[in-house]
């Protein structure tokens, strides 16, 4: 087998091995090997031949292909063959999966939400045909490093991916079929176009087949890996120093796809707008071709009619994510109340000043809540609107739009000022159940006390965890627990936040 990504295609075939040189014109792969053996590569069988013991596969490509997506396999396989049709111009496409025998079963398994999985990115609304001549899959030697590599037209798996509970990355891989191979990043420095973009659309599939909530809670656990990442080590989404980074190039990468929607205005669940225009727009215009970041934001301009450098300058260009501090002060103006928000951020070095991504933010009423928006064009950004109520509490991005972390203060006139403990924020609680240790991290001022307590059913406090916020305002604490905290069900919040209190459970 071969598995050339990023540029070790050369070892096999003579080539200019980068992603910008594709082969126009597609590729012919013709593969003598054993009677006994069957071979699988791009595109589709023209034929086969045979002699003095041995057969010749002939397969052919012909479309634009980038060397790092050609491949081929041999082995004693077995497979299996099932069709997709195309609901934009009925062309039947062949699904063909390649496996060692006794995994034969297994893959029926595995391979069962394939068809859902298309029929869903083939909608004439979301990314639309399926645009080359077969699809399939293959199994990885038994060393393969990698999840899944997105081989055009014939996906190679990890053998302990083929046997079912990995629909996300078939989902993802199929994805790339239009996103890193029918379209293809000019350069490594765009990587984040193949592999953003196909994590996005994982996220979506997982979201179209389990439902909203599960969407935002699988797309949160990409925004916490950015966010780790990005404390352990930062840098732009472009030109990265580590090419496939999963923190920053896949998650990070596929929440700018997510913001990018949401300033397309296009948040109606299950019901694509301008965004996926866009996506439709974009490989139409860039199809068996590569595009870069420049390519990309142009094309959204010119579907949104939108000015979008100050959105890619800010989440490709520079790094990091917004840190916001939101302190809002009410007053009653006759029968309405009048609100003053202060929107401030930290965002660290080599991030911008402050972000401009359009901010929602919900005022939590009696009656009525109130969804306002935000756009900062200064730090601190200070707004004031107008309410029917007074708000008792305040959600900032409360659908999970925006890749940030936030801490809220909400007071009445002449009460208390930002830096005070109700800017103090937890953030994280790990690992869920716990054994043994547990990992605190928490947002607050920089250089002040940082405080968890832990509270049991009945509210009696059984543990305080202390230690101080770094100079960008986080504090990551651990806790030991043992025997004199028996198992079961707690709760636990930064100390004199008034934050509401995080589940824990203690596992023997």
């Amino acid at each position: 087998m071969t598995c050339g990504c990023p540029f070790d295609t050369r070892y096999w075939f003579a080539c200019w091995d980068l992603p910008h040189d594709k082969a126009e014109r597609g590729c012919m792969i013709n593969l003598t090997v054993p009677d006994t053996f069957q071979t699988c590569s791009n595109g589709i069988l023209d034929s086969v031949t045979s002699s003095a013991g041995r057969k010749t596969y002939w397969w052919r490509h012909p479309y634009g292909i980038a060397t790092y997506l050609m491949t081929f396999s041999a082995s004693r396989f077995a497979s299996w063959d099932t069709f997709h049709v195309n609901p934009g111009n009925g062309e039947t496409i062949p699904v063909i999966h390649w496996m060692w025998p006794e995994d034969s079963a297994a893959t029926r398994v595995g391979y069962q939400r394939l068809p859902d999985m298309f029929d869903y990115f083939t909608r004439p609304d979301v990314f639309g045909d399926y645009p080359f001549d077969k699809f399939g899959h293959v199994p990885g030697y038994y060393g393969f490093q990698w999840g899944g590599m997105e081989h055009q037209t014939l996906v190679m798996l990890h053998p302990s991916y083929i046997g079912g509970g990995r629909e996300s990355t078939i989902a993802h891989e199929l994805s790339h079929m239009w996103w890193g191979d029918m379209v293809t990043h000019v350069d490594h420095r765009d990587v984040w176009l193949n592999e953003g973009f196909a994590t996005y659309a994982e996220c979506m599939y997982m979201g179209h087949w389990r439902g909203r909530p599960f969407f935002s809670n699988y797309i949160l656990g990409k925004a916490q890996s950015a966010i780790s990442q990005d404390r352990a080590r930062r840098f732009a989404i472009y030109d990265p120093p580590e090419l496939y980074n999963y923190g920053t190039i896949y998650c990070k990468g596929a929440w700018v796809q997510h913001m990018l929607r949401w300033v397309a205005g296009d948040t109606a669940w299950e019901q694509p707008g301008a965004f996926f225009e866009g996506q439709r727009v974009y490989g139409d215009s860039f199809k068996y071709g590569t595009v870069s970041t420049t390519d990309y934001c142009r094309i959204m301009e010119q579907v949104t009619g939108m000015e979008l450098d100050w959105f890619f300058d800010e989440w490709i260009y520079l790094a990091g994510y917004p840190k916001y501090f939101l302190n809002t002060v009410s007053e009653q103006v006759g029968d309405s109340f009048r609100v003053v928000t202060t929107l401030a951020q930290s965002n660290g070095q080599q991030a911008p000043d402050f972000f401009q991504t359009p901010l929602p933010v919900r005022f939590n009423c009696l009656y009525v809540d109130t969804m306002v928006i935000i756009s900062p064009q200064a730090n601190p950004q200070v707004d004031t609107f107008m309410l029917f109520s007074c708000p008792e509490s305040v959600t900032v991005d409360p659908d999970d739009w925006v890749l940030d972390s936030a801490y809220v203060s909400v007071t009445g006139v002449a009460e208390a000022e930002p830096g005070s403990s109700s800017w103090v924020r937890l953030f994280a609680v790990g690992p869920n159940p716990s054994v043994g240790r547990v990992r605190f991290e928490m947002f607050g001022q920089p250089g002040g006390d940082a405080r968890v307590e832990v509270f049991d059913r009945t509210g009696r406090r059984v543990a305080e965890v202390a230690g101080r916020f770094g100079t960008e305002g986080t504090a990551l604490l651990g806790w030991n627990h043992d025997s004199r905290v028996p198992a079961g069900v707690y709760f636990c919040r930064a100390a004199g936040s008034g934050q509401e209190p995080v589940k824990l459970v203690l596992a023997d």
